[in-house]
């Protein structure tokens, strides 16, 4: 993916950043080309290699958030896998160039987390997959915090009323 300065992006192990400059640097005596990043929401900084940039995905275009939303009222399922198989599970989809599978993360969690404490790092992918969904949708709408984090508990709220509570399976 091609970047330009101004171009807003989400690298999701940060969340929304914005391209502040591309810098080129010498690392091991080669000359390289750097994305300057800003996350938006913070003061953070970051240098990514413009070779190591796949990572990231285009913020999603305003058309597709109502999809997002009716993933998170859908009623879903919680698929009952160890908690690590779990946590690798959830980081993958995180990587992936949807924002409806983050939903489906929190989705699931959220869930979960009415049910039982969940471990320290479902704990963090949960609040990391609340904090993305709530920043993307809130720059792309241009509304507050608060009104994307209301609509995405009335959403989960849905999920239980709509159909079965959840469906649970065994995975092999």
């Amino acid at each position: 993916m091609k970047l330009e300065v101004g171009s807003k992006v989400v690298y999701p192990s940060h969340g929304v950043v914005e391209v502040c400059g591309i810098k080129t640097m010498t690392v091991e005596g080669r000359l390289m080309p750097f994305y300057q990043l800003h996350i938006l929401g913070s003061s953070v900084k970051l240098m990514v290699p413009v070779s190591a940039c796949d990572e990231m995905r285009q913020i999603i275009h305003s058309d597709d958030i109502e999809e997002v939303f009716m993933t998170l009222a859908e009623p879903g399922e919680i698929v009952r896998k160890t908690w690590n198989r779990r946590q690798r599970d959830y980081l993958e989809m995180f990587r992936s160039s949807s924002l409806t599978e983050v939903a489906k993360v929190l989705r699931e969690l959220w869930k979960m987390k009415r049910h039982k404490t969940l471990s320290l790092g479902e704990d963090v992918i949960y609040k990391k997959a609340m904090s993305l969904l709530i920043e993307e949708i809130r720059i792309v709408k241009g509304v507050e915090a608060d009104e994307v984090k209301n609509k995405i508990i009335q959403c989960l709220e849905e999920s239980l009323e709509s159909g079965s509570l959840e469906v649970m399976r065994s995975e092999v």
